[in-house]
């Protein structure tokens, strides 16, 4: 009850300021998001601003959905049991964060990881899903060879994965065996190599932004990600 009051009272402060999103949408993100990609069109602002206010309004609905997701998902569901290639699996690390950072926890559980499952488990795609509290929690599950699909949720810059007041710093891992892909779905500003420039031969099958990211926009990117395994299993 606590934890609900306290996401909505967070949701009203959000919509009281909600006015700076259209500032904040021209000034410093879609400038940085579609720096060298593409002209940023009055379109694409509108498009932000809609998708920035309408995710303001009813984000508590998001990260309800995606914290019970993450915390009853089992990596042993029955619902696997009829998968042919048991070898093929994806690995999502989501980080959760505790104490002072559990407000952290907010973009982490709306970033769209509840759509996901889903949509892999409706494909029929083995899934592991690694709660992360600490650097090490995620080098554990890099460092396995067998783990080579890879999806990362948390808060970051492009070369590190935040964990409160620790870092950890995606060097660290050059030297781990080679991954098929990894789709790093944190906020990735201020350059430098991402995990994908360490461990992916072919970096177009992954996925990394070049800047900030809202969990909106992960969401577009995952359903758009769980369409394209339809059209591959029906087109």
């Amino acid at each position: 009850m606590i934890e609900s009051i306290i996401i909505y009272l967070v949701t009203f402060f959000i919509i009281c300021i909600a006015m700076y999103g259209p500032i904040y949408a021209v000034k410093k993100h879609l400038y940085h998001f579609h720096q060298g990609k593409k002209e940023i069109t009055v379109k694409d602002c509108i498009k932000f601003i809609y998708e920035f206010l309408k995710f303001t309004a009813i984000y508590p609905i998001y990260y309800f959905n995606g914290k019970k997701s993450i915390f009853s998902w089992s990596n042993s569901s029955e619902d696997f049991i009829n998968v042919i290639h048991e070898s093929e699996h994806i690995d999502i690390i989501v980080v959760i964060y505790k104490g002072i950072y559990s407000y952290k926890n907010i973009a982490v559980f709306c970033s769209g990881v509840d759509i996901l499952l889903q949509g892999l488990s409706d494909n029929h795609i083995i899934v592991n899903l690694h709660r992360c509290y600490t650097r090490d929690d995620v080098k554990k599950v890099l460092a396995d060879s067998d783990n080579r699909k890879i999806w990362i949720f948390g808060h970051g810059r492009k070369y590190r994965l935040e964990f409160g007041d620790e870092f950890l710093y995606y060097e660290e891992m050059k030297d781990y065996l080679k991954k098929e892909y990894i789709m790093q779905f944190h906020c990735n500003p201020y350059g430098g190599k991402s995990l994908i420039d360490y461990l992916c031969d072919n970096p177009s099958k992954s996925f990394v932004s070049d800047s900030d990211v809202f969990a909106f926009e992960n969401r577009e990117y995952i359903n758009k990600y769980i369409d394209y395994l339809k059209n591959l299993e029906y087109g």
